[in-house]
C-alpha cells in the first residue's frame, strides 16, 4: 500500500443515515466499536477481498446469506 493511500482516521457519520436509529441501536450494543468494525471489516476482506462492497455481485451474495 502507496503512503497516501495509508490511513489512521476513517470517520462514520451516521446522523443523516435513513436507518439513524438502529446503527445507534447497534454501535450502543458494542462494548468496542473500533474493534466491532475492524471485526466487520476484516469479515468482509476474507469473504470479498479488496472490492468495493457495494458491487452488485457482492451486493447480492450478503442478501441471499441474511435470507437463507
Amino acid at each position: 500500500m502507496s503512503e497516501k493511500n495509508r490511513r489512521e482516521l476513517v470517520s462514520w457519520r451516521i446522523g443523516k443515515l435513513p436507518d439513524t436509529d438502529q446503527l445507534n441501536e447497534w454501535v450502543n450494543a458494542q462494548s468496542n466499536v473500533q474493534n466491532s468494525i475492524t471485526s466487520l471489516v476484516r469479515h468482509m476482506i476474507e469473504q470479498f477481498g479488496y472490492r468495493d462492497v457495494t458491487q452488485h455481485d457482492i451486493q447480492k451474495s450478503l442478501f441471499q446469506k441474511t435470507n437463507s
